[in-house]
């Protein structure tokens, strides 16, 4: 679903300040009439930049006053997404609150990427964890084949990699378009500490090739 409402004068206050204002203006322009769904020219609303901003407060504030958390900017991104690529330090928070407000976990971006794929290619373990207990899926798959863990190897995260690999239904030798697995990414890459957990596990095979005919003992000796 999309925001496609025309935006009004006091629309264009309340997106702005999201981006620099209080949360006491935020409250008097909502009392005013001003549309928390209403988008800006990228298809983004009040409570998406709210999210991305790391403005948990104004967050509540916009869903208290019927805020859609499931609407998306032209890029396919909700405020759950958003908030999952912000680093001012509030996402926990954030996403967690958009989920009570009945966030679609499951929903994808134009690249076909999910919240859990956020979370563990940022490294916001606490995140990944509550979206794993709600049941999201640790096998999903992007438009380019990539999988939460092998985001998560590739950018090093390490915790993310222990908190995926604890979990059975995972599978840790799906490949991406480039025939790469998790494994492959981290010794392409040069993590250590990853590589070794990965060869730890018994599911793990360590004999798949990538669509160039390399094994990840090859990109190992590569990096």
């Amino acid at each position: 679903m999309t925001a496609l409402q025309k935006t009004s004068v006091l629309d264009k206050k309340l997106l702005e300040n999201m981006l620099y204002g209080a949360r006491s203006e935020a409250k008097q322009l909502l009392s005013e009439g001003a549309n928390p769904n209403a988008p800006d020219p990228r298809g983004r609303t009040s409570l998406m930049w709210a999210s991305f901003r790391g403005r948990p407060s104004a967050v509540s504030v916009l869903l208290e006053e019927g805020a859609d958390p499931n609407l998306a900017d032209v890029y396919g991104d909700t405020a759950l997404t958003l908030a999952l690529m912000s680093k001012k330090g509030e996402h926990t928070a954030i996403a967690t609150r958009l989920l009570e407000a009945g966030a679609d976990m499951n929903a994808r971006d134009t690249d076909g990427c999910t919240a859990l794929m956020q979370a563990a290619s940022n490294g916001y373990t606490a995140i990944l964890e509550i979206l794993l207990d709600k049941g999201a899926d640790p096998n999903g798959q992007d438009e380019e084949g990539d999988t939460a863990l092998v985001l998560a190897a590739w950018e090093g995260k390490d915790d993310i990699v222990d908190k995926l690999l604890e979990g059975e239904r995972i599978n840790p030798n799906l490949q991406n378009v480039y025939g790469w697995t998790a494994l492959m990414c981290a010794a392409r890459r040069g993590h250590s500490n990853i590589l070794s957990k990965l060869l730890q596990d018994e599911r793990v095979d360590p004999n798949l090739q990538s669509t160039y005919g390399w094994t990840a003992l090859m990109y190992a000796a590569y990096a």
